[in-house]
């Protein structure tokens, strides 16, 4: 007579297999997620090229921008001058009244604000007439490294239209070690 035993069923594999199986759907759906975002065109990865966002987001840096609805002073945007794609900083929004004077001070609203985001303030290249004022569905935009950007400071890229922002960016994902959430 033959003796059953459970041993076949501890050595299975079935109960590693369950857990990978529910780890494995859990990734593919987080995943699946990030592509249907992707492929509708509500998330965008792309990379820093330039150092007038610096030292926020340096060249070579991997950043997430999402399409949001509203925006507000503070927020990095990504958006379209031309065939260009430009990250600025949001100062100023619709309605806003922007002063910056030749310190590099700016004031929103007759309010100075604090720029702990930059490391040196300075005026930059400007070619606008101060106060400046701002229209419906734009914004005033600076890159954090004041003195080799190219914003709302100058007529060649002026204030941002709604329709030429690409998104919000929220995340730095490159490289791993300076991975973060972008506030």
């Amino acid at each position: 007579m033959m003796v059953k035993t459970n041993e076949h069923i501890e050595d299975s594999p079935v109960r590693g297999d369950k857990k990978q199986s529910h780890k494995s759907k859990a990734i593919s759906f987080i995943l699946a997620i990030v592509i249907a975002l992707f492929v509708s065109q509500k998330i965008y990865i792309f990379k820093i090229t330039s150092s007038t966002m610096s030292p926020s987001l340096k060249s070579g840096q991997f950043v997430v921008a999402v399409k949001k609805k509203e925006i507000k002073q503070g927020d990095l945007i990504a958006f379209w001058r031309g065939n260009k794609l430009l990250v600025k900083r949001v100062i100023a929004g619709p309605g806003d009244k922007v002063e910056i004077d030749m310190k590099g001070n700016v004031s929103v609203n007759d309010k100075k604000i604090n720029e702990s985001y930059i490391n040196k303030k300075e005026l930059g290249k400007s070619d606008i007439s101060m106060p400046h004022s701002i229209d419906k569905d734009h914004w005033f935009c600076m890159g954090d490294n004041r003195q080799l950007s190219i914003d709302s400071r100058t007529v060649l890229v002026s204030d941002v239209s709604k329709n030429q922002i690409e998104g919000t960016i929220i995340l730095r994902i490159w490289p791993l070690n300076k991975f973060r959430v972008i506030q």
